[in-house]
């Protein structure tokens, strides 16, 4: 319609300014439709101001999480390597299919706050406006949240608990994580894990991020409850995390992320009536996982710089790698991570739909993300008990083994496990009256994890 409209009132100009005849007038008519029907159909979509709706699921965001989770196993690989053996034989680049995996050898511990922001604008997303307004209370996004998280939380607990006991009584010693006495595992039950409590990493080690969410959660609750979550309180609460670095750096690293998440979530908002945005917006993520990737693999970008301020300021040599290093990493988790979630939103809400038919890649977040250390146990034990020894772990064969193995459990325990038990928790804790009163948000909440 705009189209045309920009078409008629340049041929209005055309024939009033140029043309003498109608002969003519017509010809100029042909030119101006032969060219409307060469615009691409892409050109009318950044054309089209109208506000495309929400979508229901964010099927891409889906995708990226669990491509994030197996990521973070990927960086786990070295404890085959460095549990109950001595650190300094530890050859980083001797790892399965190191020349194609390098990046997430050493920097797959950055997925993790991947999920802390991710989680930050689906909460905005999915409970923001709902907690606000009262149409999910307090008992109901409990339940959403302990139904969701905790059975496979509870079930891997349990199984590290009994292979950590057994591995010990063959080797004298824990494998990777150490702290499992009486006084971590109530902290385990009980998932706090990670709140500044425990004396190191315990039991099932990767669930203290999860723990860290649960705190987050709350926060988030109380924000929306009093209708605190405006960009401002929010942009304060990432300041608050980059000060509590020091003090509490778990929870710290969380703040930054999940409330830069939901910052973002702010950003999509106001971005979403603008089309021509979404374009910008991919361009830029685009360019900055580019330079991001190139400093990754090179450090060039980090060395301009350093030389750039001891020019500026002599003497600020050796203090500039490290300032430079902590610009970097909390520049990834405020600003490509968001950045990325952004882009991905709008381009889904443009197209429809963006990664439908691979989005059960997110079915396997969560339970590749608690499954993989247990795994890795059991590995650990029966190659012990087969007489194989750890160097069988920078084979190629052991990497490809482990995936194969981990892959199928994780959907089983998606769809045998952690599905069943989350339907019947709410069943019992929370009538289907009660259910049916709450938001929607309830149904798609899956996508929070």
């Amino acid at each position: 319609m705009e189209l045309q409209l920009l078409a008629d009132r340049y041929e209005t100009v055309t024939i009033i300014s140029v043309l003498d005849s109608m002969q003519c007038a017509r010809r100029a008519r042909s030119v101006i439709c032969a060219d409307a029907s060469t615009v691409p159909p892409e050109a009318n979509l950044f054309m089209n101001t109208e506000v495309r709706p929400i979508p229901s699921r964010f099927y891409s965001l889906d995708v990226i999480r669990g491509l994030a989770a197996l990521t973070v196993v990927v960086w786990h690989w070295q404890h085959f390597l460095l549990g109950g053996t001595d650190a300094g034989a530890f050859q980083q680049t001797g790892q399965p299919f190191y020349s194609q995996l390098a990046l997430l050898y050493h920097w797959g511990w950055l997925a993790v706050d991947f999920f802390f922001s991710l989680s930050g604008f689906v909460f905005f997303w999915l409970y923001g406006q709902a907690v606000a307004e009262r149409r999910v209370g307090a008992g109901a996004f409990f339940v959403a949240r302990f139904s969701r998280l905790y059975p496979l939380h509870l079930v891997t607990f349990i199984a590290v608990m009994l292979g950590q006991a057994f591995y010990r009584s063959e080797n004298a010693a824990f494998f990777v994580y150490s702290f499992n006495d009486g006084y971590h595992a109530v902290l385990n039950l009980f998932m706090a894990s990670g709140w500044g409590l425990e004396k190191g990493p315990s039991y099932n080690g990767p669930i203290w991020s999860v723990s860290i969410e649960l705190l987050l959660y709350l926060m988030f609750f109380v924000l929306c409850r009093r209708n605190l979550g405006r960009p401002l309180m929010l942009a304060v609460l990432v300041v608050a995390g980059l000060c509590l670095l020091h003090v509490l750096p778990a929870l710290g690293r969380g703040m930054i992320s999940f409330f830069a998440g939901g910052l973002a979530y702010a950003a999509y908002g106001a971005l979403r009536a603008k089309p021509a945005a979404y374009r910008w917006a991919a361009g830029l993520a685009v360019t900055s996982w580019i330079a991001v990737l190139f400093e990754f693999r090179t450090g060039q970008l980090s060395a301009a710089l350093t030389s750039i301020a001891q020019w500026l300021i002599p003497g600020s040599r050796d203090a500039m790698p490290d300032l430079l290093g902590k610009m970097k990493l909390q520049g990834i988790a405020i600003v490509l991570f968001p950045l990325t979630i952004v882009s991905l939103a709008l381009l889904e809400t443009w197209r429809g739909t963006l990664g439908r038919r691979v989005a059960f890649i997110g079915h396997l977040s969560y339970s590749s993300y608690l499954l993989h250390f247990p795994l890795q146990l059991a590995f650990v034990i029966v190659a012990g008990a087969l007489g194989v020894g750890r160097d069988f772990f920078y084979t190629h064969e052991s990497f490809l083994l482990f995936v194969a193995v981990l892959i199928p459990l994780c959907f089983a325990s998606y769809y045998w496990l952690e599905l069943p038990a989350q339907r019947l928790l709410r069943r019992t804790m929370m009538p289907t009256r009660r259910l049916a009163r709450q938001s929607p948000a309830l149904q798609s909440e899956e996508s929070a994890r």
